[in-house]
């Protein structure tokens, strides 16, 4: 999976450079107006995290060992939440879980592994 032009400027503006493995989970959760988050997870998490979803707009989120920084930081957020979490049957995963309207959750599993796909981003 390759990360649009688009994509890869987000992830510039935020100051952040260095190698970066990518995972796709291109879905689309819900009828609204059209969100898009990019989550850069430098490890799995020890402990569930939520952070806000964005309000018809596009946001990066960038973990800092147990914080979490959104790009751009003034961007307007819904009450619902994305769910990160360690998975308890399978520690190399990590689960998650974007909040519908409805208060249900759906999402998905990130496997860490020692062998990523490896790409660059420079400034």
């Amino acid at each position: 999976m390759r990360l649009s032009p688009e994509e890869v400027q987000r992830i510039k503006d935020t100051g952040i450079t260095g190698a970066i493995s990518t995972y796709a989970a291109n879905s689309r959760f819900g009828n609204g107006k059209k969100s898009d988050v990019t989550l850069i997870m430098q490890m799995p998490v020890m402990e569930p995290v939520e952070l806000k979803e964005p309000d018809a707009t596009s946001v990066v989120y960038i973990q800092y060992g147990r914080d979490w920084k959104r790009f751009p930081p003034d961007a307007r957020t819904l009450e619902r939440t994305i769910r990160i979490e360690p998975m308890a049957f399978a520690p190399n995963q990590t689960s998650v879980m974007v909040e519908l309207a409805n208060g249900a959750r759906q999402g998905f599993g990130v496997t860490w592994s020692n062998q990523a796909n490896l790409g660059t981003l420079a400034k």
